[in-house]
């Protein structure tokens, strides 16, 4: 269905906008330096059109990919919509990734340039060499490196100019997302308008998004999150006070004076600003909304944070990158639907399918535990090139989810344990698998597995279970500073256990259930 209309193009929504509400704030951005920094509809559709003009002069065209790795910034926000106007696509790369990861993803998209910033030149410096398509090297702020070109001064050298938005179709691509899979290697994922129209449509219904909605959003750009908080927000007309990184007091400073109205974030954070000693000396009463997710929230802390915002509702939910964010949610007139019903995430929003199936695929009734699997158009139908794992997922069109879950009678799903040996540190997807394969390169390691174990604030992080060779004498300190060379720092084990032996089936599969159950031995203050 490539239905092909210029008014389709994600850009034409912030310029809509900007006739409607031309003096209004888009987007308060903070970064803990400067004053915020206030930028009205008007200001920011003339941003897009003068980014996109210097896009063009680059040689940059309609399916180019154009990769980011930047903290949050309004220049973040502004490429998504340029690379729209333009029909380029735009690839966001978590920048907390070590240099070797961040090469897998620019050589499985092969974009013709890069946008980043002075804080991660060292990281690309040390790995562009083994990129063979990236042509333009731009960096926000300064100072500008040698090589690179100063994106700041690109777009204000172009503001007045005044560039056509460009026809695109329902199946083309947006954003390519990537997401953690159980090989290890992250999957990509297309985003199309397809998929970002009607998950966008989904959320104002489910949400009463209005544009008199104030979003303070603290969360990571590139994460399928944006496309839940900020996309949903400036799509009705609304504004986003967006924050350079996480900091729970200058947000909730920010609830008090922007007199916000939706927060959302992960667990970790609201356990954050939950903590804060003095946190009810804040005026927090003006928030109606607090979207959740990313991992089961603790019921002390919902009641805690209700607590707080008094007149907010806890819209905990679920939801998936390959699904564009956000397919099932408790309503935003439920304040206290989350501990009515202890466990679950809400019930499906408009436009997506959930199901519950067994190992052969079968539907399962309500009550019934299987894996959760979804259908709709907001959701995915394959991966960026990988057929293999497209196959192994999107099966009779459902995507199957690889999470463990249940519906009861009324709707209201359950997600109860995963599939895949994933760990959930802070919102982040690590698949364990990944971790081991590093450890597996370090020369005195004979065995290795990764498990999830409790951590007060992450929620879970690693922990590895390590079988030296025979002879070897390993310590925690150097198989950490082994694993910071080759994985982010969000991925290394927090704690390294030493064992003898791993414990294994039969047929020689180590056994991560008792490996768990281990952990209960060597890390007890965890389970207290």
């Amino acid at each position: 269905m490539n239905v092909k209309c210029r008014a389709l193009n994600l850009a034409a929504i912030i310029e809509w906008n900007a006739r409607r509400f031309p003096n209004k704030e888009c987007i308060v951005y903070e970064d803990f330096v400067n004053p915020p920094k206030r930028i009205t509809y008007r200001e920011f559709c003339e941003r897009i059109h003068a980014s996109a003009k210097a896009l063009l002069d680059l040689g940059i065209q309609k399916g180019d990919r154009i990769a980011i790795i930047l903290y949050n910034c309004p220049e973040y926000v502004e490429l998504f919509h340029s690379a729209c106007k333009i029909g380029a696509i735009t690839v966001p790369i978590n920048h907390r990734l070590a240099g070797p990861e961040i090469s897998y993803i620019i050589n499985k998209t092969r974009p013709v340039a890069i946008v980043s910033e002075p804080e991660f030149i060292n990281t690309i410096s040390s790995v562009k060499s083994e990129w063979t398509t990236v042509k333009h090297y731009l960096c926000v702020g300064g100072p500008v490196p040698e090589g690179w070109i100063s994106y700041d001064k690109f777009v204000t050298e172009n503001l007045g100019v005044k560039v056509p938005n460009v026809e695109v179709g329902l199946d083309d691509t947006i954003r390519i997302l990537f997401t953690t899979g159980t090989t290890g290697f992250p999957k990509g994922v297309e985003i199309t308008y397809l998929m970002h129209y009607f998950k966008t449509l989904a959320h104002i219904i489910h949400h009463n998004l209005t544009p008199a909605d104030k979003l303070v959003f603290a969360g990571t750009m590139f994460h399928v999150v944006y496309d839940l908080a900020p996309a949903n927000v400036l799509t009705v007309g609304g504004t986003v006070i967006l924050h350079r990184r996480w900091n729970a007091r200058k947000y909730v400073e920010a609830i008090e004076r922007e007199r916000a109205t939706i927060i959302g974030h992960i667990p970790t954070a609201l356990i954050d600003i939950a903590n804060l000693p003095d946190i009810k000396k804040y005026d927090l009463s003006s928030v109606r909304l607090i979207w959740d997710g990313g991992q089961a929230t603790p019921e002390a802390i919902i009641r805690k944070i209700l607590e707080i915002f008094p007149n907010a509702t806890f819209a905990y939910g679920y939801g998936l990158t390959e699904s564009t964010s956000g397919d099932n949610f408790f309503d935003y007139f439920d304040r206290e639907g989350a501990l009515k019903r202890p466990g679950s995430s809400g019930t499906a929003v408009p436009f997506v399918d959930i199901g519950v199936v067994d190992d052969q695929g079968n539907f399962l009734g309500p009550g019934q535990v299987g894996e959760i699997v979804l259908r709709g158009p907001k959701v995915a139908t394959r991966y960026y090139e990988a057929p293999k794992e497209t196959e192994e997922a999107f099966k009779n069109g459902w995507f199957h989810t690889g999470d463990i879950g249940k519906i009861d009678e009324e709707g209201y799903i359950y997600i109860l344990d995963r599939k895949k040996d994933m760990i959930k540190s802070g919102g982040e997807n690590i698949a364990s698998i990944e971790i081991d394969s590093v450890l597996y390169e370090h020369p005195k390691v004979l065995e290795a597995a990764t498990i999830a174990v409790p951590d007060k604030r992450w929620m879970e992080v690693p922990a590895a279970f390590i079988v030296p060779k025979p002879g070897e004498v390993l310590t925690e300190e150097e198989l950490r500073e082994f694993c910071l060379k080759k994985l982010a720092k969000f991925k290394v084990p927090k704690y390294f256990i030493f064992v003898k032996e791993l414990p294994k089936s039969p047929v020689g599969k180590i056994l991560k259930r008792e490996l768990r159950e281990l952990a209960k031995k060597y890390l007890p203050e965890l389970y207290q």
